[in-house]
């Protein structure tokens, strides 16, 4: 029974995943603007993370990786132009998780895959994506944040802290 549980919970992560991804796709063939231009679904605290100087989805810089270099552990996260209330989340709930436990110490950057595809090509990414990188290895949160984000955000949260504590050592 256990293991239908996680094979039907990791059926549902691929499914709001790809659903995610298709709805950026399907944006491809329109005129995109970014996250910052346009009110309909804005994200709000992304354009505030740029005025703030932050790597961000709003930042049109080529090299969005400049930041982390300074730090031992980064996390970003890769989404396409448009995105749903759980790619939002996502995005939100590790944002204030790495201010809250790991100021000044985890480098944050939430990267538009469609504006920046070097980075995603560096790192092999084609869809929405949640990855912690340190110097020695890269772990991928995407399943975790999707089934989690937006329900349950705490547990999101905590396996964050859970997977960068011991990076930073």
């Amino acid at each position: 029974m256990k293991q239908i549980s996680q094979v039907l919970v990791f059926v549902i992560a691929i499914v709001m995943t790809v659903s995610c991804q298709s709805s950026a796709h399907k944006s491809s063939d329109k005129k995109e603007t970014n996250c910052c231009s346009s009110d309909k679904g804005s994200d709000k605290a992304c354009c505030s993370s740029a005025q703030n100087k932050e790597t961000s989805c709003c930042s049109s810089g080529k090299n969005k990786d400049a930041s982390v270099t300074n730090n031992k552990v980064a996390v970003y996260y890769f989404h396409g132009t448009r995105r749903c209330a759980t790619c939002q989340a996502v995005e939100k709930v590790t944002k204030e998780t790495i201010a809250k436990h790991f100021a000044g110490d985890v480098d944050f950057s939430s990267v538009n895959i469609e504006e920046n595809t070097e980075m995603a090509n560096e790192f092999h990414v084609s869809g929405q994506t949640l990855l912690v990188k340190s110097k020695n290895a890269v772990v991928n949160l995407t399943t975790e944040a999707f089934l989690n984000a937006r329900k349950s955000p705490e547990k999101l949260s905590e396996k964050l802290v859970t997977e960068i504590t011991p990076l930073l050592q």
